[in-house]
């Protein structure tokens, strides 16, 4: 597999509020929003915001990956979805202005935008078409957790990894994927931690995926996809 030809995605900038946008339709009413974003940065396993926290920030991934854990009755802490680059934290909190039902944390180091909840309010008010492109946002997120769940939980568990690894791909990238560890892979698809480093020296001798770093590999994205057809 050449992994000489992934190519580097665009650098969102938090001071340009177009980063927010689904599509180009309307991007002038975006302009409200520009300089009301700031960056934070989360070294991996840092806190983004924990579940029973009462939102104060909207929050858009512009480089990295959040990993978002829900407590199940057990006790056990299950990762629920993964956010990725250019994806958005916090929406449920926002428009139905309860308390984060989950924790979010950074699975590797991650740059995150974030705007006030107030200001979005308050700018919102005389301008409809930004809520209603927070609702559009938040339907992507919902379909986004419906495909999550879907995907991971459904079919061999060799699908299954193909799946993960297919969407915790950079969007844009094609192939390059921030690889989170077997234990949370397992977390994710609830396998176990053997199962998951197993199928995925199978992948690699496959020539599914190769190393780029301890945290970042290159994937070969068709021949993922051809696991899950095969399934």
């Amino acid at each position: 597999m050449e992994i000489a030809r992934h190519h580097q995605t665009p650098e969102l900038q938090c001071s340009n509020s177009k980063l927010f946008a689904l599509e180009n339709n309307g991007d002038n009413q975006l302009a409200h929003l520009d300089g009301l974003f700031d960056e934070i940065q989360l070294a991996s396993g840092n806190p983004l915001f924990t579940r029973d926290e009462n939102p104060e920030y909207l929050f858009l991934v512009k480089k990295g990956l959040i990993k978002l854990q829900q407590l199940l009755i057990d006790g056990e802490l299950r990762i629920i979805r993964v956010v990725r680059r250019g994806e958005v934290v916090g929406l449920r909190g926002m428009l139905q202005e309860q308390p984060y039902r989950y924790d979010a944390s950074a699975m590797v180091p991650t740059t995150v935008c974030r705007i006030r909840i107030e200001e979005l309010n308050r700018i919102s008010t005389y301008n409809p078409w930004i809520r209603q492109k927070l609702y559009q946002r938040w339907q992507q997120a919902i379909d986004q957790s419906s495909s999550w769940l879907v995907d991971l939980s459904t079919g061999s568990s060799k699908s299954r990894l193909a799946h993960l690894l297919i969407k915790l791909a950079a969007p844009g990238s094609n192939r390059v994927c921030h690889m989170p560890t077997r234990h949370e892979m397992a977390s994710m698809l609830g396998l176990q931690s053997e199962t998951v480093s197993r199928i995925y020296s199978e992948f690699s001798r496959a020539g599914y995926g190769s190393k780029l770093s301890s945290k970042r590999a290159a994937l070969d994205l068709d021949a993922l996809r051809g696991v899950i057809d095969r399934k």
